[in-house]
């Protein structure tokens, strides 16, 4: 066993850090000697002390470290994703700012424009405007609904000011002619012009960031699939459903490393550092990547093998309506 002295030296903290913890309800020392009050450590509160500083180091509080279960580690994640973007954001905004004799020369600031605020719809794209409504161009755009939300704020990809639509950081310049919105999109690789998208304007209605979320309704019956119990190692991952192959495919780079599906429709999704649990019916795996969302799966065999093919439903399904892409996943031989 290992005195309180050389325990705190051990991790490199106070002795009367150990007793904080101890007080805390975190950390119980192995032995306490009844006389002399000294307190002895062994290998288990090496152990725990090691998970409470990892625990800290990820920026856990004692008691969310005290009370921590999967629904707090899910939070915590939702919480650092938003501070990532934000500090992304920022990040993104510095990089394109123009220092000039000790003054910002370009910073974004944000000027109103009522008319802009509300829904709209694409009509359709053009390489000249011009050419509106009578030559439209071949070219998809993925952004089929915008919404512009008061102060310019920030949802998804987009956000705004007076004369210019931001996407993805990048500055597309807007015109209003009474409903029609002329936005003229910019290559992101040269940043020039090359298309006009007109959008027609749908409603006055202040949106927020909730009201444009899409929400599947995942309150659906559970209906067996014996197929899909079993372990899923995941293997790939393909834009389109035609992509699919599975010829000397092993990627241990993705996020998703696999899935557990239990008889009682359980499914355990791991994510290598992470574990989450969620469940499944026929054809759906529920919540996989985000809540409120159904991820449908369908099934591929290829030399007797089966494979998953799956939906990946993140923020461009959530307010743009588009399915990411899919992941493959494999079912390994234990299930055999």
């Amino acid at each position: 066993m290992i005195k309180i002295g050389d325990f705190a030296i051990l991790f490199n903290v106070s002795i009367k850090t150990i007793y904080f913890y101890e007080k805390k309800g975190l950390l119980k020392p192995a032995y306490v000697d009844i006389y002399s009050g000294y307190r002895y450590y062994d290998e288990l509160n090496i152990e725990q002390m090691s998970k409470i500083l990892a625990l800290k180091e990820l920026g856990l509080k004692l008691n969310e470290i005290q009370n921590i279960d999967n629904d707090l580690v899910q939070r915590k994640i939702k919480e650092y994703t938003e501070t990532v973007k934000i500090i992304s954001k920022n990040i993104n905004i510095l990089k394109t700012l123009s220092i000039e004799n000790g003054g910002v020369k370009n910073l974004r600031t944000f000027v109103n424009d009522e008319r802009a605020i509300g829904k709209w719809v694409l009509e359709g794209v053009y390489d000249r405007r011009e050419n509106y409504p009578n030559y439209p161009s071949e070219f998809e755009i993925l952004i089929k609904e915008l919404y512009l939300i008061p102060n310019g704020k920030e949802y998804w990809v987009i956000s705004w000011t007076k004369g210019i639509i931001y996407i993805s950081g990048r500055e597309n310049k807007y015109e209003i002619e009474n409903d029609k919105m002329f936005v003229n999109l910019v290559d992101p690789m040269d940043n020039k012009d090359y298309k006009v998208a007109v959008y027609k304007k749908i409603d006055d209605t202040i949106y927020t960031i909730k009201d444009i979320e899409k929400k599947d309704d995942i309150f659906v019956p559970f209906v067996k699939d014996t197929k899909l119990i079993g372990f899923w190692e995941c293997i790939d991952f393909i834009n389109r459903k035609e992509e699919f192959s599975v010829l000397d495919k092993s990627n241990q780079n993705l996020p998703l490393k696999q899935l557990i599906i239990t008889p009682d429709n359980k499914v355990i999704v791991d994510y290598g550092d992470v574990v989450r649990n969620t469940i499944y019916t026929k054809g759906y795996i529920i919540n996989l990547c985000l809540e409120n969302m159904l991820c449908q799966y369908e099934y591929r065999s290829i030399n007797g093998k089966c494979y998953l093919i799956i939906e990946w439903k993140s923020g461009d399904y959530v307010y743009g309506g588009m399915i990411n892409g899919y992941y493959v996943l494999g079912k390994t031989e234990m299930n055999a």
